[in-house]
């Protein structure tokens, strides 16, 4: 209770926005009340001078986004490295996917990376051959890929049947803009003739809006405000990033994957038309 006491005081001294701040900037969460924080980081086993020693520059830069990163992944490993039993998120996979081009069919990269306890615990990345012979400038000039690049590439069939081993037992799909993700799975496996995966989506576009103080809250803006690694467009960079993402959204709202969970997709037609990822 001490310890608890000392981080309240020191938190306490500080004026509301440096400590609101504080939150943000220090831990990357959010939302999180002085108690809350208090006791979180009393469980991390992480001290009052761990915390007080990242007080948030006049300006945030690379470096002090490492730093959160860095503090991030210190509570993440106390808690749940600890012997003693500790709260843990639902297994979830966190997803991505770049197309050949405007239609929802026409899968080309997929990335998924499954997180069981803060730690990915495996993973799997692999190009697609589209069944149309052609990526359009467009998307090439998003994600970098050609035809030739995915011509000798294992075509949908065969990649799914990874996608649904690795999702077994997992209780949710997670993808940064849930909603494309969702029916780039679903109208690819249609048009194969393939069942999709039946689990429920979490986007962590709409997590991020609610519980970041971000203007934007497209995948670089989001990483950088966590001091997250990414290249973006490449889908075995953006499934790890929203991986880390997503623990760290849960870390500041433990509901988070209900909360932000997508409604049920209506069974409909496979569609076109360019719509463009965060």
């Amino acid at each position: 209770m001490q310890h608890i006491d000392d981080i309240r005081d020191a938190m306490e001294r500080l004026p509301p926005p440096a400590r609101t701040q504080l939150c943000v900037d220090a831990t990357g969460l959010t939302q999180v009340d002085v108690q809350t924080l208090s006791s979180l980081l009393h469980r991390a086993k992480v001290s009052v001078s761990e915390v007080l020693e990242y007080l948030p520059a006049d300006q945030v830069t690379d470096i002090a986004a490492r730093r959160r990163a860095r503090v991030r992944k210190r509570i993440i490993e106390r808690l749940f490295g600890s012997a003693e039993t500790a709260r843990a998120h639902p297994p979830f996979v966190a997803i991505d996917f770049e197309t050949a081009d405007s239609s929802r069919d026409s899968a080309i990269s997929v990335a998924a990376v499954r997180m069981e306890r803060g730690q990915v615990a495996r993973a799997f990345h692999s190009l697609i051959r589209p069944r149309r012979p052609v990526v359009h400038p467009r998307m090439t000039s998003i994600h970098g890929l050609t035809y030739a690049d995915v011509a000798d590439a294992p075509t949908f069939d065969r990649v799914l049947p990874h996608l649904a081993s690795l999702t077994r037992g997992a209780q949710y799909l997670v993808a940064h803009n849930a909603a494309f993700d969702r029916s780039v799975l679903d109208d690819t496996a249609a048009a194969h003739g393939l069942p999709t995966l039946e689990l429920p989506w979490v986007c962590t576009v709409q997590a991020s809006r609610a519980l970041l103080p971000v203007q934007r809250a497209k995948l670089p803006t989001v990483a950088a405000h966590l001091g997250v690694p990414l290249t973006h467009h490449d889908a075995e960079s953006d499934a790890r990033c929203c991986a880390e993402v997503a623990v760290a959204l849960w870390l500041a709202a433990p509901d988070m994957f209900s909360r932000f969970a997508l409604a049920p997709r209506p069974r409909q037609t496979v569609r076109a038309g360019f719509f463009q990822k965060a």
